[in-house]
């Protein structure tokens, strides 16, 4: 019979704390559907902008003697970039915005620039390289 008292009243606790209204500000921290999608088409068109803006940096004039000094290609800088996190992305466009909004600032600055660009996308591309041949097995290191 204590086991059947015991049942009866978590019943009657469940049906009470299902009759009950909620807290005043439980449904606050809901994020409804259209706000989502309104941050996240709003972060991927920051990220397209920015990647842009990284983009026409590195096919300038500059960029591509650069590029061909250290034997890479567009399609290599561009896999870089798109490799960037938003973050280091968002970093570099803020510097590219710099650098056009100041040109008295370009020369050493910019090719300084470019160079660390050139870097960063080297070693991102050096980093995948080195996982996916993990990934793969060592064989592919040799």
């Amino acid at each position: 019979m204590g086991m059947c008292t015991g049942a009866r009243y978590l019943c009657i606790g469940l049906v009470l704390s299902l009759a009950l209204p909620p807290p005043a500000g439980a449904g606050q921290h809901l994020v409804f559907g259209e706000q989502i999608a309104a941050r996240l088409g709003a972060v991927a068109a920051e990220r397209a902008g920015n990647r842009l803006k990284v983009e026409t940096l590195l096919s300038g004039v500059v960029g591509a003697e650069a590029a061909a000094a250290h034997h890479l290609g567009t399609h290599s800088l561009r896999a870089g970039v798109a490799a960037l996190s938003d973050e280091e992305l968002r970093d570099l466009a803020r510097r590219a915005d710099a650098l056009e909004a100041d040109p008295v600032a370009g020369g050493v600055v910019k090719t300084l620039l470019i160079l660390g660009i050139i870097v960063v996308v080297v070693v991102l591309l050096a980093a995948a390289i080195v996982k996916s041949c993990k990934e793969q097995g060592a064989e592919c290191l040799d």
